[in-house]
């Protein structure tokens, strides 16, 4: 895992090959006490991991839950959930929900009490990462961290959040790509559209 601080704030950034292993080590951790037949994933980037996880761990059954809760990193709005799973989903399966990180902890506590989730027989929550602060611990997850974290598929996030802090393309650049690991091209992608504006 990569670390960079900029203006205050410390950001992480993992690796696809990190997410994989984590992933796989979730998985094992999952299916040594618990053996679901449904993944409830948490969108967004909980369906990312979900499709993943349900590969290792050979479940077919995968639902999603939408909310909103961030409006850009370390600025929180109201938590909405606008789409709850369909009942036919959770309905008395053994249900794992899974995110890719929890801050606060509020989503997935949340998540947790949705009034679908009482109609299945058993349900546990999952996540790769855990912020220190949390006030929900998930029942399964791999480690927790300090600082604002991006995953491999948030490029358009991170070159927003360091181009903000900086205000200067050839430093968010550089910070980007040799700090945080994002490639190259996918940066100068995105801070090329961040230049127009």
């Amino acid at each position: 895992m990569l670390s960079v601080h900029v203006a205050d704030v410390t950001y992480l950034s993992l690796s696809w090959d990190e997410v994989e292993d984590y992933v796989s080590e979730l998985a094992e951790r999952v299916y040594s006490v618990y053996q679901p037949n449904t993944l409830l994933a948490v969108m967004r980037g909980g369906a990312i991991v979900g499709v993943m996880l349900a590969d290792r761990l050979g479940v077919r059954r995968v639902c999603t839950v939408n909310l909103r809760f961030y409006e850009k990193p370390e600025v929180r709005g109201v938590l909405d959930i606008y789409q709850k799973p369909p009942m036919e989903c959770i309905s008395n399966n053994v249900v794992l929900v899974i995110d890719d990180i929890v801050d606060t902890g509020q989503s997935l506590s949340a998540v947790m009490h949705l009034r679908a989730l009482r109609r299945a027989k058993e349900v546990r929550s999952s996540a790769l990462l855990v912020k220190e602060h949390s006030t929900y611990m998930p029942d399964f997850y791999i480690r927790k961290v300090e600082g604002w974290v991006f995953y491999p598929w948030e490029v358009r996030e991170a070159c927003e959040e360091i181009y903000s802090k900086i205000c200067s393309i050839n430093e968010a650049k550089k910070i980007l790509i040799n700090g945080l690991g994002f490639s190259q091209k996918a940066v100068e992608q995105v801070l090329g559209r961040l230049k127009v504006k």
